[in-house]
């Protein structure tokens, strides 16, 4: 898989990172600026051989980056059904979401 690209590059993911990915999204999560820094400049690129592409659109960060891929975020935004905040970097169910999908909430 791509992300194996990543990790040849930054070396074996240590304890301070989070990565999840299911189909074609992705999260990295890190306590370290300069891992979350250099994983976003490789994963900007895509990788090619693996048809990998980063859409722009969906691609944020809550730090600056010289880009043109990827966007500076405060607010939340939606991964998986969930609204993550990037500067608590909490995980809330996204409950609009599952009523527009016709899931009943408890």
């Amino acid at each position: 898989m791509w992300f194996n690209c990543v990790w040849k590059e930054m070396g074996t993911p240590e304890e301070t990172d989070i990565f999840h990915y299911q189909a074609d999204d992705f999260i990295f999560i890190s306590t370290k600026l300069d891992r979350a820094q250099t994983f976003a400049q490789i994963v900007q690129h895509g990788f090619s051989e693996y048809n990998m592409k980063v859409n722009r659109s969906k691609f944020f960060t809550n730090f600056k980056i010289d880009s043109d891929v990827g966007c500076f975020k405060k607010e939340t935004f939606s991964f998986l059904g969930h609204i993550v905040s990037p500067t608590d970097l909490s995980f809330k169910v996204d409950f609009d979401l599952h009523q527009m999908l016709g899931i009943p909430s408890r």
